[in-house]
């Protein structure tokens, strides 16, 4: 069953929402909105009811902007209490997130961001075959929660320059679980996202607002 993320636009081209027991990936750079959206999926789930995990890897998780969602979908604020939030602080703690998780009875789970703490902790050359294969092993058990509990699981991730070309950080593993890949522009008057599904591509216009990403008529595509 798919959960909606609050942006309609955006459901309708993902088919609905965020698909269960499959991955969404969404990356882009900085200021691009992808942990506004993130939020705003958990905002979304809270208002209907539900319940969420967000494992925050970054330590920029701040309750004030999930209530204010929360205000603009006419939920009650007691409805933050719904959200569990878990500090990790080292890939580590990120990967032993997981279980408790698949234990719970959470409707959606979040990785913000998922692979911060990976390039901080093996970041030398010498340490990308380890990195790569505790990565994969981490969105091996991602994979498996969605799953097993037919639950969505949204992460969000970074873009780095090589060689000039703009690319997603550790994109070959990611592609190899994301179901559906949320793309986001940068900061800027004109923000353009794509999302990749099996087999088709559609873009959309968009801005950053109080409830989160919104449609924006005067730059659509």
């Amino acid at each position: 069953m798919a959960e909606p993320t609050g942006f309609a636009r955006l459901d309708s081209l993902l088919g609905g929402g965020l698909g269960g027991g499959a991955i969404t990936d969404v990356y882009g750079p900085a200021g691009s909105g992808k942990t506004q959206l993130a939020k705003q999926a958990a905002a979304a789930c809270l208002a209907r009811g539900g319940s969420a995990v967000l494992v925050d890897t970054t330590g920029k998780f701040r309750p004030a902007r999930v209530l204010a969602m929360l205000r603009a979908a006419g939920a009650p604020a007691s409805a933050l209490e719904r959200l569990g939030v878990v500090r990790a602080t080292s890939v580590a703690e990120q990967a032993a997130a997981v279980a408790p998780i698949s234990g719970g009875g959470a409707d959606l789970a979040i990785v913000d961001s998922v692979t911060d703490l990976f390039s901080l902790e093996y970041g030398r050359e010498a340490q990308v075959p380890e990195k790569n294969e505790l990565f994969m092993a981490h969105m091996r058990d991602l994979a498996r929660l969605a799953l097993r509990r037919s639950i969505p699981v949204l992460v969000t991730n970074m873009v780095r320059e090589f060689g000039g070309v703009e690319r997603e950080n550790l994109q070959a593993s990611i592609r190899q679980f994301a179901h559906a890949r949320v793309r986001l522009s940068g900061a800027g008057p004109r923000r353009l996202g794509t999302v990749t599904l099996p087999g088709s591509s559609a873009g959309f216009a968009y801005r950053v607002g109080e409830a989160g990403l919104c449609d924006d008529p005067a730059q659509d595509i």
